[in-house]
């Protein structure tokens, strides 16, 4: 699988609420890339933009666990 070639850290942040995508695509993407997966309740597609201050606190806390 092309996410079992990532050699990088990974981040899947998907809403529980996604009626575009179900979230268990990205559950999937964090687990077959080796990544940290972060489901968003009552979240929808694109979390990132219906909610950045939780994203990018997400993000942050993701990059300052990082070696």
């Amino acid at each position: 699988k092309l996410a079992e070639k990532l050699h990088c850290p990974l981040l899947v942040v998907h809403g529980r609420s996604d009626e575009i995508a179900h979230y268990t695509r990205g559950e999937a993407l964090a687990q077959h890339g080796g990544g940290e997966f972060v489901l968003v309740d009552g979240g929808g597609h694109a979390p990132h933009a219906r909610d950045p201050v939780m994203f990018n606190l997400l993000v942050h806390e993701f990059v300052e666990r990082l070696p």
